[in-house]
């Protein structure tokens, strides 16, 4: 279902089967869907210029590929954290580690999310 906006809201099925990525770099040109930054939790697109909501819409793809280069259970485990709200010791028994060894991966995963995203902008 589109929304007046003519963007799949985010938590409708079409928006994860929508064909296109929001953005696009190929050489020193972005080419960009028309699928802008939205908000989540209300629906709304985020920024106020034109210049901003292209700047979210690269960061969300920096931090999409990033998130690719992961491996599933890295995914997973920022799934729980973020998406979840789960706490350590949540993620802990979910996985079955110690709360130590989950906030130790979480941490590794975090650092190692946050490399990615710098050496791709």
């Amino acid at each position: 279902m589109l929304t007046k906006q003519g963007f799949f809201p985010p938590d409708t099925k079409a928006a994860g089967s929508f064909p296109y990525t929001p953005a696009v770099v190929v050489g020193e040109q972005v080419f960009i869907s028309g699928q802008g930054p939205i908000d989540p939790a209300t629906g709304q697109i985020k920024g106020t210029s034109i210049e901003e909501q292209v700047e979210l819409t690269l960061r969300r793809e920096t931090v999409r590929a990033a998130m690719s280069a992961l491996d599933g259970r890295e995914r997973d485990m920022l799934a729980l954290k973020f998406s979840g709200g789960l706490t350590n010791a949540e993620i802990a028994t979910v996985l079955g580690l110690s709360e130590s060894a989950a906030g130790t991966r979480l941490h590794r995963t975090l650092t190692k999310l946050r490399k990615a995203c710098d050496d791709a902008s």
